[in-house]
C-alpha cells in the first residue's frame, strides 16, 4: 500500500503511513507540538512503519504544514473522529506539547487508546 494523505475534517490534515511488512495491528498517532506539524516526522517514524505498526501524522491548523488559526477543539474533535474510524487493534498517541492535552483528553474516552507517550512542555497542558 501506498501512504495516504487524508483529510477527514476541514481543519486538520492526516497523513497515514502503512507499515511495510505484516500489519501488528497498533497504531501510532503522533500529535506535535505548536508551530510544526506531525508530517515533518516521516523520516523518523519509518521505524514504526517498518515494525509493522499504522502510523498516522497529524498536521492541525496553526501549523506550518496547515496555516490557519488553532484550536484546541478542533484539535480533539477531528482525532477523536480519526480514533472512532481508525480500525486499529490497539493505539498509542505520541504527543508533544499542545498534542499533550488531545492526547490525555482522547485517553479519558477511549479505551482503546492504550498508552500517551509525552514530550512534556507545561504550556502544552491545559485542561478546561
Amino acid at each position: 500500500m501506498t501512504d495516504q494523505p487524508l483529510n477527514k475534517t476541514s481543519t486538520t490534515h492526516f497523513l497515514a503511513l502503512q507499515p511495510h511488512h505484516g500489519a501488528s495491528g497498533i497504531g501510532v498517532l503522533v500529535l506535535p507540538g505548536a508551530g510544526w506539524g506531525a508530517a515533518a516526522l516521516r523520516q523518523p517514524v519509518a521505524l514504526l512503519t517498518e515494525a509493522g505498526h499504522d502510523v498516522v501524522l497529524c498536521d492541525p491548523r496553526g501549523t506550518v504544514a496547515n496555516p490557519g488559526p488553532f484550536r484546541y477543539d478542533d484539535l480533539l474533535y477531528d482525532c477523536a473522529i480519526w480514533v472512532d474510524d481508525w480500525g486499529a487493534r490497539r493505539i498509542v498517541v505520541l504527543a508533544h506539547s499542545m498534542g499533550v492535552r488531545t492526547a490525555a483528553c482522547l485517553t479519558a474516552r477511549d479505551a482503546q487508546l492504550e498508552q500517551i507517550w509525552v514530550v512534556p512542555v507545561l504550556d502544552g497542558w491545559w485542561m478546561p
